[in-house]
């Protein structure tokens, strides 16, 4: 009887062993899912991305836009289509555009291209980033096409108040580009930017100075 006692205690013993083995082997398991898991995801394009969502928004509240819109690039690049940056960026275009206008303001045409063409990689058609990428255009001489920028916006209908400030600041460019048709020869180039200068402001002198020296 001792004997079979002995054996009992002994199975018990041994299969005390095996269900030890199997809770160290299934919790190895797991953490090693665990530890596999988290790799995976953190080498997943859309943690990538949320992370340098989360420097950029850190370097606009510091107001560093340089660095805020280079994590921002960078966070689109890897992962292009990652809806929380899109929208980030969307709810910050406000702050891009005077960004941009502050560009504008210190000659830094080139600089104020580049943040209008980041703002319409992400909205193309936002009237804020086409009204800072036609006065860029504008700010580096290229004055027709920020013209044609300009009329686009007027005729599509667009209620935005800042379109004709923008074009007032830079009346004096059209201006000068109108005199510098007028005395190349170009009549017609210049009775067209005089009579986008009046469409903008229709008691502007200068448009009016420049509509009839194109008549005569």
């Amino acid at each position: 009887k001792l004997k079979g006692n002995e054996e009992q205690v002994i199975e018990a013993q041994s299969k005390k062993k095996v269900n030890l083995k199997w809770i160290f082997l299934t919790i190895a398991v797991i953490v090693l899912a665990a530890v596999v898991g988290t790799v995976v995801y953190t080498s997943s394009p859309a943690y990538r991305a949320n992370e340098k969502l989360k420097l950029a928004e850190k370097y606009l509240e510091d107001m560093d836009y340089e660095q805020a819109i280079a994590n921002y690039k960078l966070a689109l690049e890897i992962d292009p289509n990652n809806q929380k940056v899109i929208a980030s960026i969307e709810s910050h275009l406000e702050e891009f555009y005077q960004q941009a206008r502050v560009y504008a303001e210190m000659g830094e045409y080139t600089s104020e291209k580049e943040l209008a063409a980041f703002m319409m990689r992400v909205s193309d058609n936002n009237i804020l980033a086409r009204l800072a990428d036609a006065e860029a255009n504008c700010g580096i001489g290229e004055v027709d096409k920020a013209r044609e920028q300009f009329e686009e916006m007027i005729d599509s209908g667009s209620d935005h108040k800042e379109i004709i400030n923008v074009i007032d600041d830079n009346l004096d460019r059209f201006y000068r580009q109108a005199r510098d048709y007028r005395s190349q020869g170009e009549y017609t180039l210049e009775k067209q930017l005089a009579l986008f200068m009046i469409k903008a402001d229709a008691n502007n002198v200068r448009g009016k100075i420049a509509d009839a020296e194109a008549d005569c």
